[in-house]
Order: C-alpha cells, then structure tokens, then sequence
C-alpha cells in the first residue's frame, strides 16, 4: 500500500490486495476488508470507486447546517457491501447504502472501531473521555476505561488498543488485563496475527519532533526499531500487508 501526499480533500490509497478502506480524515484510520469495493471520502462525501472498472460514484453526502456549512465525515467504517458505520459530527450513523437510508446509534462519540462482531468501541470526546463498548444486537452499552482516546481492535478481537495521557494501552478483552506501552504515540495499527502494534510514535516531546516506527510485541513488551528520524510530517500512517 503506497499513502500519496493529502490533496487537502482526503487522502488516495493505492492497494495491492485488499479493496476496501475505511478512512478517518482527521487520524488516517484505515481499516480494509477483502474482496469489497474501494470507499474512501472527502471531508463531507464518501465515494465507492472499483478497481476493475475505475467507475466511482457518490453514495453519501452530508447535509448542510443552519450556517450553510456542511456536517464533516470524521471516520468511515465498513460493515459488509451495503452497510458502513460513519461518524459525523459526533454521531455514529449507520448508513445502508442499497436503501439510501441512515440512522444515528450513538450519540456524543468520536473516533471509534468495529469489531465485526457486532459491536463497536468508541469513546467520548466531548462528555466524559470514556472508552465505551456498543452492542448492535441488544444496544446495550459498557464502559472499558474511564479515560483513553482513538481504540483499535486487534484483527482476532481479543485485544483493544487506546491512546492515554501515559502512553499506548492494550486491553486484553478476554482476560481484562491491561499492558501500557510508554510511548507518546502518533498512529498505530495491529498485525493480522494480533501480536505485535506498528506504532508510529514521536522521538520526544519538542514542538516539532521527528518520528520513528516501531513494532512493538505487546505480551512479551518488546520493541523493534524499524525506522528513525523521519522528519516531522513526513508520515502520517502505516499498515501491515
């Protein structure tokens, strides 16, 4: 997978293998499930683009506000071929896309995962920070930390990966124990194995620091350098093929 520099509207992917990307315009969260189309989205529209026949076409728009602005996408997030769970304003909608129809599950939420299990991890920016659970089938709700930022899901399920003011923290869902990396991290992403974190993180704690890339086996707590002094804004994401 090749990032090409942002054009200011969302970002372009070139895949190898895999088809479809969910992308979160303000964090650069890509999640990609095989044999589906390619959707990737503006700040206020997402577009289904195939790769074999280099057609796209806009399946969602936002709607302007009272101030004539347009609500903004701030995550998009696939379900299956005519589901996508998107975030919009601090709503998390269910858009069904055969239907032209959407509904709002959850309210006051920020960046979030789905773990394809049908429940979705997010957390609440605006009232309390908390990292919380969704279930679609029974909509009931759970707190897994009182405090945390931007939750990944291990490809497996079995571990939860957030941001805290002390560094990166993996949750073993399972067995409810907690690993903290000390890592003042900028993006990070899990393998298909679910053993090692790639983490993008900052060298220090300077205005503009460089960054390094590293693999970082959360159960044994080991690191591997992959890479160092990267300029800062030079990388915004990465991923495991």
């Amino acid at each position: 997978m090749i990032k090409n520099p942002s054009t200011g509207n969302g970002d372009v992917y070139l895949l190898t293998s895999k088809k479809f990307c969910g992308y979160n315009i303000y964090d650069h969260n890509m999640i990609f499930l095989d044999n589906s189309p390619y959707v990737f989205s503006g700040h206020t529209s997402i577009e289904k683009f195939d790769l074999n026949s280099g057609i796209n076409k806009s399946i969602y728009e936002t709607r302007p506000q009272a101030n004539g602005y347009y609500d903004t996408i701030e995550a998009l997030v696939p379900i299956d071929e005519n589901n996508i769970l998107i975030s919009v304003n601090g709503n998390i909608v269910l858009y069904n896309e055969t239907r032209s129809s959407e509904s709002v599950i959850i309210s006051d939420a920020a960046e979030f995962d789905y773990n394809h299990g049908k429940q979705i991890i997010y957390y609440r920016q605006i009232s309390t920070g908390s990292i919380n659970s969704y279930d679609l089938n029974n909509k009931t709700v759970n707190t897994i930390a009182t405090s945390g930022a931007y939750p990944k899901i291990s490809k497996d399920n079995h571990y939860l990966a957030y941001k805290t003011g002390n560094g990166l923290v993996v949750t073993d869902l399972l067995n409810h124990t907690d690993r903290v990396g000390n890592f003042y991290v900028d993006y990070y992403s899990f393998s298909p194995d679910s053993v090692y974190l790639a983490i993008v993180k900052y060298e220090d704690h300077t205005l503009m620091p460089n960054h390094e890339i590293i693999a970082w086996d959360h159960k044994n707590n080991s690191v591997i350098k992959i890479m160092d002094k990267i300029p800062y804004g030079k990388i915004s994401s990465i991923d495991w093929r």
